[in-house]
């Protein structure tokens, strides 16, 4: 070994383990699974990790590509992985053409395929942690591709040095290291690579970038690849620093709603009072958490209607979901939601006893001789619960849904009025109106649950026997 190659066989290894340590990526024992292209940043990542005394095995991913160049990488891997004696791991698709049938760009597919690969593997073996080789020249590239919208699913803040998902930790040990430096590495210690002739080819978004954007950056600001990954760096602790703001805005401002499961409502009053920035990233949150990609201008808009559409109001939020605009808030609800079209079903009820309809328990109880009637009536009642004379119902009681031209006379007034006016003034939300079941007695609506009950049958202060009626969400249709 010569004077000039010492400092570069012991520098790479240092920066590594500075990574490592100020990154928290590996502890002590940890076993790694290496994602092995067979390119320098890979080779480099895999000889390095062994040196550092990880235990290490090698995966490597054939997309049955590039004229059969593909497969000669793999041959190239798993030799290379038998003469270090490192463990090897293969899968192959043929994800050229399977890319063409799900029309995602080759990039992307196989992106997917990879990490799909990568992930099985690790779980069989009972390894917690998948290491990629994206040094700083990719960083510089992936944030600028982020800041131009041609990163896919990642923003301008680029590669994190770890991250965290299926209970498996993805760490990029050589986020610190430039391309430089590895082929440098690579050549003193005498480290095998394939070079993969596309990745001179502009024949996509990234390769143009390396190859003519970046390349023109540096004839005019000669550190650009730095400032880049310095800015991304600052990108990310922002949005660190947003999403634990916008985490603790929805669990104070988002709430179930009491009728419908699946749907949940925003406090608008919070989100206006809330900084432009926070908002934003509210939305965003929102849109992950429902699995929406949302560009900028859906956002904005997103933004716009939370803040200014009149009640009743819907947004296509994406993906199925909607926002709509009620009394209490902005509701987050999936599309099938909003399904019109109820079965047109009479459900007999059970007096005594619980009746299962429209995903509510309906529960009936007699209560004989109830001193006070009246005054307990009154006491109890609630939009859940309500109570009629048994005698004056005259007839058995059923449950149905809303059909067009419903009518009751409300508790307290004298004529009947449209079932659908009465929800409206209760603030009853659209997609709930169809879905909300009616009670009836003789053909007659006696109570519109979670809304009105109805003057007949009402409990007097001589009624004998009284019927209460409890109607809660939960049950079969």
């Amino acid at each position: 070994m010569t004077e000039s190659n010492k400092p570069i066989r012991n520098t790479l290894p240092d920066v590594v383990k500075d990574t490592i340590q100020r990154y928290g990526l590996l502890q002590p024992g940890n076993a790694v699974l290496v994602a092995v292209s067979g390119g320098v940043d890979s080779m480099v990542l895999l000889r390095v990790i062994q040196l550092l005394g990880y235990p290490v095995e090698a995966a490597h991913f054939d997309h049955q590509s590039r004229g059969g160049a593909s497969a000669e990488d793999a041959d190239f891997v798993r030799k290379t992985c038998a003469e270090w004696g490192i463990a090897f791991h293969f899968g192959t698709e043929a994800v050229e053409s399977d890319a063409r049938e799900s029309r995602l760009s080759f990039e992307n597919y196989a992106r997917g395929r990879r990490y799909a690969f990568l992930t099985t593997t690790a779980k069989q073996k009972g390894i917690q942690v998948i290491a990629t080789g994206h040094q700083q020249d990719d960083q510089a590239e992936t944030v600028l591709m982020g800041m131009l919208g041609l990163a896919s699913g990642i923003g301008p803040g680029g590669y994190a040095p770890l991250l965290e998902q299926e209970g498996l930790r993805i760490v990029r040990p050589l986020v610190d290291c430039g391309r430089e430096m590895l082929i440098a590495w690579a050549r003193a210690t005498g480290i095998p690579w394939r070079d993969d002739a596309t990745n001179e080819m502009p024949i996509c978004a990234r390769n143009r970038v390396r190859l003519e954007v970046l390349p023109a950056l540096i004839k005019s600001v000669p550190d650009t690849v730095p400032r880049l990954v310095r800015l991304g760096e600052t990108y990310r602790s922002n949005m660190g620093f947003l999403d634990q703001c916008a985490a603790e805005f929805l669990r104070e401002s988002l709430q179930p709603a009491g009728e419908v499961v699946s749907v949940r409502i925003l406090s608008r009053e919070r989100f206006v009072e809330a900084p432009e920035a926070l908002r934003r990233h509210v939305i965003k949150v929102l849109a992950h958490r429902n699995n929406i990609r949302i560009p900028y201008e859906h956002c904005r808009r997103a933004e716009a209607f939370i803040l200014g559409a009149g009640p009743g109001k819907y947004f296509d939020f994406g993906k199925g979901m909607l926002l709509y605009t009620a009394r209490d808030g902005i509701h987050i609800l999936p599309a099938s939601a909003m399904d019109k079209h109820t079965p047109r079903i009479v459900v007999p009820v059970a007096v005594p006893g619980e009746t299962l309809f429209g995903g509510y328990t309906i529960r009936a109880r007699i209560i004989k001789n109830q001193d006070e009637a009246l005054a307990h009536a009154l006491e109890h009642s609630n939009a859940r619960r309500q109570y009629f004379d048994l005698e004056a119902l005259n007839g058995a009681v059923e449950a149905r849904f809303r059909r067009p031209g419903d009518m009751l006379v409300p508790f307290g007034k004298t004529h009947d009025k449209k079932v659908k006016d009465v929800m409206i003034a209760c603030g009853i939300p659209e997609y709930q109106r169809n879905t909300l079941p009616l009670l009836t007695a003789n053909d007659r609506i006696i109570w519109a649950v979670g809304c009105r009950r109805s003057a007949l049958a009402p409990v007097m202060n001589t009624t004998r026997n009284m019927l209460e009626l409890e109607c809660l969400p939960g049950g079969d249709w």
